[in-house]
């Protein structure tokens, strides 16, 4: 694919996926930047050493002549490297976007490319939850919108029967077995431990 590089010059992008032999490279690329891409980078930590029987990372290299300049993961998830050069990211995005299914684990500006490029193939979000991650620098918080009408609060003692009715709505979304039927006063008191992280819209 081609695209112009940083200074505008016009450059050939060519990605292919990473191979064993890149590993190395693509370590040393993400060295400076770890906080930044610590999910990528842990993932090229496994590359070529997964067990048997565990599914592979697969990873997208982005080469100009023979300089790595961007990666990408599309198993277990599609994760953009952070910080990359708009053509570069451009470049990565279109295998990426043939991807049928998979969580998207990136920063919100590299996420929105890709969910705008999943889009015009068809492919639709399916969210069940939010998850919050841990911000290193303070900076990059940013306040959700609240709809209107809401009011959003902090989880309560009183809230705990209805958060354990979600909390079991969401396993069997999943298909996955329901420990409460099991151990109700087990689940009751894993799922009150985490009420000062919830929060309830009225």
């Amino acid at each position: 694919m081609a695209a112009p590089d940083a200074h505008g010059r016009s450059a050939r992008v060519i990605v292919r996926p990473l191979r064993r032999r890149d590993r190395a490279a693509a370590l040393q690329r993400l060295a400076g930047r770890a906080r930044d891409d610590l999910f990528l980078a842990d993932l090229l930590v496994a590359f070529g050493t997964h067990a048997s029987g565990d599914a592979a990372p697969e990873l997208l290299g982005a080469w100009r002549g023979e300089t790595l300049v961007g990666l990408a993961s599309v198993r277990p998830t599609l994760v953009l490297e952070s910080a990359l050069e708009p053509a570069v990211r451009e470049a990565l995005l279109g295998p990426m976007s043939d991807v049928a299914s998979g969580l998207v684990r990136c920063e919100a500006r590299s996420a929105a490319a890709l969910w705008a490029r999943l889009a015009t193939r068809g492919r639709r979000a399916l969210v069940d939850r939010l998850e919050e991650g841990l911000v290193l620098d303070p900076a990059w918080l940013r306040d959700a919108p609240v709809p209107a009408g809401l009011l959003l609060r902090a989880a309560e003692l009183r809230d705990l029967e209805p958060l354990v009715e979600a909390a079991r709505a969401s396993l069997r979304e999943e298909g996955r077995p329901d420990p409460f039927l099991g151990d109700p006063r087990g689940f009751r008191r894993w799922v009150a431990a985490r009420l000062d992280r919830a929060r309830v819209g009225e």
